[in-house]
């Protein structure tokens, strides 16, 4: 998956739809080697796609590339994977975002424990400056 991408194509955002990371993942590019190893130099994007699998399992990606047969078969594995990894995260947005009361109350606890955490500090700027 790509981070330097500008029009979002290769980027799994959390609020994408299942069948959208889906699609993406699919379509990451690897290479032509048609070898299923862990060699970032020279398969980058196989290497990416390893390397996300590991982070979902919590296992190396050198160990990870050891259990699959083919690309697509990766894939596959891959998409499922980020899909059930950010299902949570997604589900837990949507309860957020579906309840602007709450939304309020989380902005007004930051808002207040952010000035309560600066109060000090712009109390020395202001004082140092003269205004206070």
């Amino acid at each position: 998956m790509d981070k330097s991408a500008r029009d979002g194509v290769g980027v799994l955002y959390v609020m994408d739809d299942p069948d959208l990371l889906r699609r993406k993942v699919k379509r990451a590019v690897t290479d032509s080697f048609g070898k299923l190893r862990y060699h970032p130099e020279s398969q980058p994007g196989l290497a990416n796609l390893l390397e996300i699998m590991a982070a979902c399992q919590g296992k190396p990606a050198r160990e990870v590339a050891d259990s699959f047969g083919s690309y697509g078969e990766l894939k596959d594995a891959v998409a499922e994977a980020v899909v059930e990894e950010l299902r949570p995260l997604r589900e837990g947005t949507r309860e957020l975002l579906a309840d602007p009361g709450e939304l309020d109350r989380i902005r007004k606890a930051g808002a207040d424990r952010a000035r309560e955490r600066s109060a000090h500090r712009l109390a020395t700027v202001l004082r140092l400056a003269g205004v206070g």
